[in-house]
């Protein structure tokens, strides 16, 4: 037995002395591999591992681990850091919220948090993006985004012609309902009012009504028509009773005079002769009939077809006189 012993001792020996491998853990690689040849050992080919914690070019693990005994000449394998593991963040701008999340989710992101603003765009479409696109950033972080909430403050129309109205309100963006008016004194195909007023806030698909004057129909096709109704009470010797309704081409009926606000104890108001009721803002689209009554009984209807001046009829024979309406 101390013949073999004495063989094996004499073997190792000869194989090379022996030294204690050092911890190079957490060293740089050019350091660590300086550091073991000080000790008479080499580093071998380093293996590379993604490490979100381990900065790149550092070693993370080694094989023999430190304070093992071997012969001197040994490779040791540093196991060595290049850093995260990263991927091209995507092109998230112009596309719908829901769009964004699932490319998030697709590229092994995870989702960060949304915020909104105002902004014309339709509501939900991504505005602005971090990280920015295109940069590299580690697989699993957060991309937070920026997106439209559909609102904004609204244009003022208000004296543009029409060619630039019609591109600010342009489908998809607000819903445009045009009236023409009949003002012979205002300008020609030029915004005269608006609903909602300038710097209200809007959102994505809202109504917008503007008023305009125009001397051809063509010029604002499938515009709602405002006229404005004047009704003179005819000759009595005592006050009377006036409705105005209107009727759609669907016979759909409402009164426009008087309005609730203006019932005296519950009860509609009276008028002396010689009255002048004025019914303005009466739109319609393609036809409407306006009929005016007077004590509860029809005295004349006005029928307004597309641009041209209403159809009058008249229904009773007034003592001393018979109401006069204007258009």
């Amino acid at each position: 037995m101390a013949g073999a012993g004495y063989y094996v001792f004499s073997k190792t020996v000869a194989g090379g002395e022996l030294v204690r491998v050092p911890d190079i853990v957490d060293m740089p690689f050019s350091e660590a591999h300086y550091v073991l040849e000080e000790h008479g050992l080499e580093s071998g080919k380093p293996i590379p591992m993604f490490s979100e914690d381990v900065e790149e070019h550092r070693v993370i693990a080694q094989r023999p681990a430190a304070n093992t005994v071997v012969r001197a000449g040994r490779k040791i394998i540093p196991t060595v850091s290049v850093g995260p593991d990263t991927v091209q963040v995507p092109d998230l701008l112009r596309k719908p919220l829901q769009d964004a999340r699932d490319a998030i989710l697709q590229m092994a992101f995870k989702i960060g948090s949304t915020a909104r603003v105002p902004h014309q765009t339709p509501r939900d479409t991504v505005l602005a993006q971090d990280p920015r696109p295109g940069v590299e950033a580690v697989q699993g972080s957060p991309i937070h985004v920026l997106v439209s909430d559909g609102s904004f403050p609204m244009p003022n129309l208000v004296g543009k012609p029409l060619d630039e109205v019609k591109r600010l309100l342009a489908p998809g963006h607000l819903n445009a309902v045009p009236v023409r008016i009949d003002a012979p004194d205002m300008p020609v195909n030029v915004v005269l009012a608006q609903d909602p007023r300038p710097g209200d806030v809007v959102n994505q698909g809202d109504y917008v009504r503007y008023e305009v004057r125009t001397l051809h129909p063509a010029d604002l096709p499938n515009a709602k028509r405002q006229v404005t109704v004047r009704y003179t009470v005819p000759f009595s010797w005592f006050e009377r009773e006036v409705r105005v309704d209107v009727v759609d081409k669907s016979d759909n009926r409402m009164t426009v005079f008087p309005r609730k606000k203006d019932y005296v104890g519950g009860l509609p108001p009276q008028f002396p002769a010689g009255t002048a009721i004025t019914v303005p803002g009466i739109e319609f689209a393609e036809e409407v009939t306006v009929e005016v009554y007077l004590d509860g009984e029809k005295d004349c209807s006005y029928y307004y077809k597309g641009n041209a001046p209403p159809v009058i009829t008249r229904f009773s024979n007034e003592p001393g006189g018979m109401g006069r309406a204007d258009y």
